[in-house]
């Protein structure tokens, strides 16, 4: 049996669906701007004419197999990354830049003097700036960026798909 006619089976609901549905099932993969019908819909776009291992078992089947499988692997994966982008669920972070050069005046000595004048041919005169700008996400953009920028995504995908297909497909 293909991908396809699995969903079709299954009341067009895809594997994306039945890992959001499963009771142990708490990963925040899924929000207003990602729902399991737009994982759903990708997953199948890249996957539907695919031959599943086994014709016996149901999409609902293999999700318990790939929580079984993969599960503890991702939620490890997503806190670290969650940790590391913003520490202690702060929502928001400062990044500061600083730009500019500094002010050079060479010293030359007189011609009828011991001591030293400034050399007015060389002088450089640059301003130095440091720019805060503070970081502020909602929960939602920042477990998308965060997401996108890790390709937590890509790992889940590629995961079901070790599980789902006889052949292991990029």
């Amino acid at each position: 049996m293909i991908y396809s006619e699995a969903v079709a089976n299954n009341l067009n609901h895809g594997i994306y669906w039945e890992l959001t549905q499963h009771k142990n099932f708490d990963l925040n993969i899924v929000n207003d701007l990602v729902t399991a019908d737009y994982l759903d819909k990708s997953f199948y776009f890249h996957n539907g004419d695919k031959t599943i291992q086994k014709d016996n078992l149901t999409l609902s089947d293999y999700s318990d197999i790939v929580i079984a499988s993969y599960y503890d692997k991702w939620k490890t994966y997503i806190n670290v990354l969650l940790d590391n982008e913003f520490k202690n669920g702060e929502s928001s972070r400062s990044e500061t830049t600083t730009t500019g050069t500094v002010t050079n005046t060479n010293k030359v000595s007189a011609y009828d003097s011991n001591d030293l004048i400034d050399d007015s041919a060389v002088e450089q005169n640059n301003n130095i700036t440091a720019t805060t700008t503070l970081i502020t996400q909602d929960s939602t953009l920042k477990m998308l960026n965060v997401y996108q920028k890790y390709s937590v995504y890509a790992m889940i995908d590629t995961d079901i798909r070790k599980t789902l297909f006889n052949i292991v497909y990029n």
